[in-house]
């Protein structure tokens, strides 16, 4: 009622007189608002904001809301924001999850390509991405005698039990050896363990393999009744103070060399000397002549297929052939080992020859492009291009067939090279300069050959990431060829940094141990 209303009005003001408010409240100047102030006050039971100001003359004014009637008003808006704030909580908790979930897959993915299925430790890969040689390394390769023998007689899951009870025991001896937390071990492929240690001489290194090879041949393996032992033989290989020239690669080799020159010997452990090496020239060139020729013989020399990826398709669209040597113990021999002696044997001719019929007929039916490696060698021999011509002519192949000639390898000899392009290319074939900016990168040849693919060196892609002259070439070489509308690789593309930047750069393929390794099929590459 009205009286009611009278007499509730009379007592907040009474209350507000009662609160004594100052005089003024806030002073103010200029064209400024005049702020208003906000108090809690309880008038007959029932709470009160008091919103009041002063005017400029010093009047005190007010209103007084009843905050239950505030709150009746806002509840609804806080309940809507409050189920606004769960639904966007819920969702983005859903998103961060599902991130969540992809970078752990994308982790997992990345830490399997560099450890080693059976035995967990790190493979090959990881060896070389951690390619720095620092003073003091040294290497001990160790090789399971015997271990075809027994795979073949109780099975891969025996040789599978015996490589993880080795590798099992070799981490207990490198944790009791080891004088640095850089030393690694590794699985190498086939039934080959390297220890990478840190040691002040190669005395230490031999004697750490002498104790290793002789505590593992006193490891018990049980296998279903059987109880099996397992023989190492071991080479040693170390570098006080690395040069440029000394690499991973180089420092394993000389391992390798010194395991199996102790093996020919009857000894369980070699070390690598220099002696070793003039020695073992000679030897070396005749037992890979030996391999060469008893592969030729058996059908031994096998294309492996590396996969080229579209980073325009987001799809692999491409396969390098590449040649491979498998020996009578089932390993796959690189041709870095044996193509320098093919060519002193003269037997270019049959290596390229066989390539080219197994590659022609492997992609027949397939989809995809492939390129096969040609030397200046077999541009120059009427009898290897004759094979050639005649595979494309008897095929439909010729429009996804590459032809890569190596940059270095007599390229410059124009007339030659031109002679063969010009009887390839009304097929369709198409032809690449391998390993472009190396050395003496000579853009000539881009010009004059009329080329339609550049790889560019794996020696600038893998480092393009860290070193800021190595991304620059990189940058030029595809500029460069994006104005003459030449398709550009990118070699030794090792891991998703890499990726990111050659995709940045605007390079049309990717190949490299990230995309996928060579491998004999084509699906497992």
């Amino acid at each position: 009622s009205k009286v009611d209303q009278s007499k509730t009005s009379q007592m907040i003001i009474d209350a507000v007189i009662e609160l004594n408010l100052p005089e003024s409240i806030l002073e103010t100047t200029g064209d400024m608002e005049i702020p208003l102030s906000q108090l809690q006050i309880q008038v007959a039971q029932r709470q009160y904001q008091l919103i009041h100001g002063e005017t400029r003359s010093g009047m005190i004014y007010g209103v007084g809301v009843p905050s239950d009637e505030i709150d009746a008003v806002l509840e609804p808006l806080r309940l809507t924001n409050k189920s606004i704030l769960i639904v966007m909580g819920l969702l983005l908790s859903i998103f961060t999850i599902g991130i969540i979930w992809k970078i752990y897959q994308l982790m997992q993915a990345l830490q399997a390509a560099h450890l080693d299925s059976v035995t967990g430790l790190y493979n090959r890969i990881e060896l070389f991405d951690n390619d720095k040689l620092e003073p003091n390394t040294g290497f001990i390769l160790l090789n399971i005698d015997g271990f075809k023998e027994v795979n073949a007689l109780f099975g891969q899951a025996c040789g599978d039990k015996i490589l993880q009870s080795v590798a099992r025991e070799l981490k207990g001896q490198l944790a009791a050896l080891s004088t640095s937390e850089r030393s690694v071990l590794y699985r190498l492929p086939g039934d080959e363990f390297l220890l990478r240690l840190y040691a002040k001489g190669d005395s230490f290194l031999t004697i750490a393999a002498e104790s290793i090879v002789k505590d593992i041949s006193k490891v018990e393996i049980q296998w279903q009744e059987q109880t099996l032992h397992v023989d190492l033989s071991a080479g040693v290989s170390f570098i006080e103070q690395p040069t440029q020239a000394m690499t991973i690669e180089k420092l394993l080799g000389q391992a390798t060399l010194a395991l199996e020159s102790g093996r020919k010997k009857g000894m369980r452990i070699s070390l690598y000397t220099d002696v070793l090496s003039k020695d073992a020239v000679y030897e070396h060139n005749l037992f890979w002549a030996g391999q060469l020729k008893r592969a030729l013989a058996s059908d031994q020399l096998i294309p492996f297929f590396q996969p080229i990826y579209s980073n325009k398709q987001s799809k692999i669209t491409k396969y390098e052939c590449l040649m491979r040597m498998q020996d009578e113990s089932g390993k796959y021999i690189s041709p870095d080992i044996f193509l320098d002696i093919a060519h002193k044997l003269k037997l270019e001719r049959r290596l390229t020859g066989l390539m080219v019929k197994k590659c022609f007929t492997k992609f027949s039916d397939l989809p995809y492009e492939f390129s096969i490696n040609i030397a200046f060698a077999d541009i120059n021999d009427e009898e290897t291009v004759t094979l050639i011509i005649e595979h494309l002519k008897s095929s439909k192949a010729g429009p996804r067939v590459i032809f890569e000639i190596l940059e270095s390898d007599g390229i410059e000899n124009y007339d030659q090279v031109m002679k063969f392009i010009e009887r390839v290319r009304p097929f369709g074939a198409r032809i690449a300069i391998d390993d472009f900016g190396t050395g003496y990168s000579n853009f000539e040849h881009l010009l004059r050959l009329n080329v339609d693919i550049i790889k560019i060196d794996g020696s600038l892609i893998k480092v393009i990431d860290t070193d800021t002259n190595a991304f620059l070439i990189v940058e030029g070489l595809v500029s460069f060829a994006k104005r003459l509308n030449i398709e550009i690789v990118a070699e030794f593309v090792h891991n998703e940094v890499i990726q990111d930047k050659v995709q940045a750069l605007g390079i049309d393929f990717s190949q490299g141990s990230y995309l996928g390794m060579p491998a004999e099929d084509i699906e497992n590459s």
